[in-house]
């Protein structure tokens, strides 16, 4: 189909970068990424003062030590910028030859690596070719845009200037992003840099506002091609050509571009554009930093998480370890200079002197303090995220459900009883959680609201799907050594025992038409695959197995096949065979664990979790096991994937939070959404039938 096709043709580079229409305003997530920008801002206050102090005091040095460690790239930056690198008056330096666009088209192909799936793939063509677009788009405005400024508002000859290393900058963020499991990355899309073409002085007010001029027009650029990106993803995600996906990707190329490269550029560095505006205007230097810094950690690092969920993603805790770092190693620089010239006095020209530069001693006690908290929070975060969590069966072990132990009959006490909802008429998801015990099924809205407990037994129970209809549910319930097969009304009553014996039953999924279960029993010795008519008749063995485990069944759509995990070449592995058993076909074949296999509503994608990466994942392929496309990519082990009716979302279980909870993203990975959020476990998720 058109969308399978377009999952192909859309890079993740472009699939992790959220539309307007996919961020979120609770006030909690909001009033959180408030105080993740200040923290950064602090940061990098403390660090650039810090660093332009040290600089000054010490430039011949310092700059010999990095003159030696780019001695091998001066040769080819001079010559270059001896070709190509003349600064061009009154037209766009990209006119001048190829050279720039050389420069130009090797730059977006390396950004092009930000995206892991980068490679020989039509996706990455597309991808291409927007970054190539998208960093000459960037340098233009901002470069360019800084040079026609200063030439109409000042009257002095202005112009731009081809900045070679930005191939090396490229290089390290690409590097950086990777190593930080970092999407969408890193990226200063800047090739040239403004230069004035005559002798000619501007005072601190001119050169201020010079600076400041390109930093909003880029900003502005880069919110334009934002709001473009929902119209563009549409046309993207319903077309099978990869020519219909570069449009969006330009777009977000472009945002990605602009927002980082307006971001990092306000950093007030001496040699960065930030210290120019603080020198002039201080007020306007703190809303043309805050402004976008907001806007990266709010679109870029954390998009749904409030409180300290929000540091707990690895987005946000990697990108202030990185912060931190470059904040040790800038004040271990300063400490070295000043301890060498006068001992352990901080009387000599160091960190009170840059402060007093801000402002005075108040302001000095202000940033001395801000860098201290800061410091201070930093390492409470990390001392949080360092504590190990559990990991429940559902992401360690192959057999989600894991082994119940005692046969229990269900019964659901009537002050839990979940109240009715007729069949249809609500968008439900059930799932499994021990918030009041042990575990027990509930059932929530798709919006993650109003959830209610089914299920009220001693012992464990799983969910295992829906009716065709809506109108039941199929569980799983007993203690190790004796699960069995049960099916209750869809809001808990109505309990019937479906299998009774020995074994464990469990991992039931009823079919299409209603007729048949689908479950996991070690009746005959070995997990194996078996269906069962809802009566409790024509029980039949699909896999019959000795010394294999087989488990997590999945009809398609159409009840002619089912999908299933299996260790029987050594590990395990996807595979899919005919309703009866017969043409039995593996789908995956790697040397980890591929398993939980579930059909999109059409019958052309499977999605399935892997640990093929390092920690679980969840993955798409086509129903022949081609196209395999990784859809989640976060620290935490992401699994049990279940789709909406309509195929546009999927409901999965993920740790990324520290504890498993519920979470829904959009079929292509992107626009994550936290549906639970307590201390309990939840996980398991099945999404009730269409109406």
């Amino acid at each position: 189909s058109a969308e399978e096709d377009a999952a192909t043709t859309r890079s993740d580079f472009v699939k992790s970068v959220p539309a307007p229409d996919e961020i979120s305003l609770e006030p909690d997530v909001v009033g959180s990424n408030l105080f993740l920008t200040l923290f950064l801002i602090l940061m990098f206050g403390f660090t650039s003062a810090l660093f332009n102090q040290t600089l000054a005091s010490n430039r011949e040095e310092i700059e010999g030590w990095t003159g030696k460690f780019f001695a091998p790239l001066q040769g080819l930056s001079n010559f270059v910028e001896g070709r190509f690198g003349e600064a061009v008056e009154g037209q766009p330096w990209i006119e001048a030859a190829a050279g720039p666009a050389a420069i130009v088209a090797l730059t977006g192909l390396i950004y092009g690596f930000l995206s892991p799936d980068f490679g020989l793939n039509a996706s990455s063509v597309g991808l291409f070719l927007s970054l190539a677009v998208a960093v000459g788009a960037i340098t233009y405005v901002f470069a360019g845009g800084e040079a026609q400024f200063t030439r109409r508002r000042f009257g002095l000859r202005a112009g731009v200037k081809l900045y070679p290393v930005a191939v090396v900058i490229a290089v390290v963020f690409v590097l950086v992003s990777r190593m930080m499991d970092f999407q969408p990355g890193f990226m200063f899309g800047f090739v040239a840099a403004f230069a004035l073409l005559a002798p000619a002085s501007l005072d601190r007010r001119q050169d201020g506002q010079g600076a400041l001029f390109p930093v909003v027009a880029l900003l502005a650029v880069g919110l334009i091609a934002w709001f473009l990106m929902v119209p563009l993803r549409e046309v993207a995600q319903t077309s099978d050509t990869w020519v219909a996906a570069v449009p969006e990707a330009t777009a977000a190329s472009l945002f990605v571009g602009a927002l980082e490269g307006v971001f990092f550029s306000m950093i007030p560095l001496s040699f960065m554009h930030g210290a120019r505006v603080l020198k002039w205007n201080r007020l306007v230097w703190l809303i043309a930093f805050a402004a976008p810094g907001f806007l990266f950690v709010h679109v870029l690092l954390n998009q749904d998480g409030a409180f300290l969920e929000a540091v707990e993603g690895r987005r946000v805790w990697t990108t202030l370890a990185l912060v931190t770092f470059l904040t040790v190693i800038t004040t271990a620089t300063w400490l070295f200079f000043a301890v060498r010239a006068n001992g352990w006095s901080l009387r000599s020209p160091g960190i009170l002197e840059f402060a007093r530069r801000w402002g005075g001693r108040p302001i000095a006690r202000l940033v001395l303090g801000a860098g201290a908290i800061a410091a201070v929070v930093t390492i409470i975060v990390f001392a949080v995220l360092s504590g190990d969590g559990d990991v429940d069966d559902v992401v360690t072990s192959p057999i989600v459900e894991g082994s119940p132990t005692a046969t229990v009959t269900p019964n659901l006490t009537p002050e839990d009883t979940a109240t009715p909802t007729p069949a249809g008429e609500t968008d439900m998801i059930a799932f499994r959680s021990d918030r009041d015990g042990n575990l027990e099924i509930y059932v929530m809205n798709a919006d993650g609201s109003d959830p209610k407990r089914l299920t009220n037994n001693g012992v464990d129970d799983f969910v295992g799907s829906w009716s065709p209809d809506g109108r039941q549910i199929v569980f799983s319930s007993g203690g190790a050594g004796n699960s069995e097969i049960y099916v209750m009304n869809a809001d808990g009553s109505g309990q019937t025992n479906l299998t009774n014996n020995p074994a464990s039953d469990l991992a039931p999924a009823w079919s299409p038409d209603g007729t048949q279960i689908a479950f996991v029993s070690d009746r005959d010795g070995d997990d194996d695959i078996y269906v069962i008519n809802l009566d409790g008749s024509g029980l039949s063995n699909l896999t019959k197995n000795d010394n294999i485990t087989d488990g997590d069944p999945a009809w398609s759509p159409d009840g002619s096949r089912i999908a299933f995990q299996s260790d029987r070449d050594g590990n395990f592995e996807i595979f899919v065979m005919n309703a009866d058993g017969s043409d039995l076909k593996q789908l995956t074949d790697s040397t980890t664990v591929d398993r939980a296999p579930a059909w999109s509503p059409d019958g052309g994608s499977i999605a399935f979790d892997s640990n093929r990466d390092g920690n679980f994942e969840i993955y798409v392929m086509d129903d022949g096991g081609s196209f395999v496309s990784r859809l989640t990519e976060d620290a935490g082990n992401d699994g049990a994937a279940a789709w909406s009716p309509d195929g546009s979302r999927i409901a999965f279980t993920s740790d990324r939070g520290g504890n498993f909870e519920v979470y829904v993203m959009n079929a292509d990975g992107s626009h994550v959404i936290h549906l639970t959020n307590n201390q309990a476990l939840d996980a398991g998720s099945e999404w009730s039938p269409a109406p």
